[in-house]
């Protein structure tokens, strides 16, 4: 495709484009729009799911490893702060957030550490990583 040319559509290539836009517009109109309470519970729905996925991830052996493989890709270069967050990444100057999320991932590293004793030692550690991992907003494509 490289050196494909843009051409004009040819008339029966157009009328079905435009009748697939009038079918989805169609379907579109019929489903009806969240109310104010349903987009509540629905957005208290994702934010316990968020909760209960940073949970499971501080709990996992596994996920703090390929956690600290993705800070050690960060901190190489090899990973743009854009593709680790959902949170909007100052494309002129990305610096600040790589630290910041560099920051925040030492705190989940941390767990890989061998544990003090006291279960109170383990419990802050945890809650400190299920905070910095909150604060991340780890995008889909690091946590799938």
């Amino acid at each position: 495709m490289k050196n494909a040319k843009w051409r004009q559509p040819r008339p029966a290539e157009a009328a079905a484009s435009i009748d697939s836009v009038r079918a989805y517009c169609s379907r579109l109109g019929r489903v009806p729009l969240l109310t104010r309470e349903s987009e509540v519970a629905l957005a208290r729905r994702i934010e316990e799911a968020e909760t209960r996925i940073v949970q499971s991830l501080v709990e996992s052996p596994i996920a703090i490893a390929e956690l600290a493989r993705v800070a050690a890709e960060l901190r190489g270069g090899k990973l743009h702060p854009r593709e680790l967050t959902r949170d909007p990444v100052d494309e002129t100057d990305p610096e600040p957030q790589r630290r910041r999320l560099l920051g925040l991932l030492d705190v989940v590293g941390a767990l890989q550490a061998p544990r003090r004793s006291g279960r109170s030692s383990t419990a802050r550690r945890l809650a400190r990583a299920r905070s910095a991992l909150e604060s991340v907003r780890l995008a889909r494509a690091v946590v799938a």
